[in-house]
């Protein structure tokens, strides 16, 4: 399954999906995700390898110091082509969906990178809404039809 935006693509497996639908109808305090599962999500490695790479790598070292610097998290890419898709698509992507926030309203040249909050509460109010939305659709509907008559 693949949901897309503008600037956003994101791409649910099926094995993915599986785990979700198994937490949803079992037990949903034992599913954990891990987090190359998250970094599928966003770039599946069999069409986006060299971004799942980098976008793991950073998020692996971004959990075990909790902050990094725009400059350390340049130093996790071997090559320029690297650290342009670092810099160009993969920070750009994961501050867009909220797994990463960054500080960098001073100096655009240098700043913080943290694990973001927004993510969860994203997809919380998109699975909310999408909840509601056949509610709002009848209602429409309804007044559309009350109008005519």
């Amino acid at each position: 399954m693949v949901f897309m935006s503008q600037l956003t693509t994101l791409y649910l497996s099926d094995e993915v999906l599986q785990l979700l639908r198994e937490r949803r109808l079992t037990r949903p305090e034992e599913l954990e995700l891990s987090l190359t599962d998250y970094v599928e999500i966003l770039y599946p490695k069999a069409t986006s390898g060299k971004q799942h790479d980098i976008a793991l790598k950073l998020l692996t070292e971004l959990f075990d110091k909790t902050e990094l610097s725009n400059r350390e998290a340049r130093r996790l890419v071997d090559s320029a082509s690297g650290r342009v898709l670092l810099m160009g698509n993969v920070l750009p992507k994961m501050r867009k969906l909220g797994l990463i926030e960054t500080d960098n309203q001073d100096t655009p040249k240098k700043y913080k990178i943290r694990v973001g909050r927004d993510f969860s509460d994203i997809f919380d109010n998109l699975a909310m809404d999408w909840v509601i939305q056949p509610r709002k659709i009848r209602k429409k509907k309804q007044t559309t039809t009350q109008d005519r008559n």
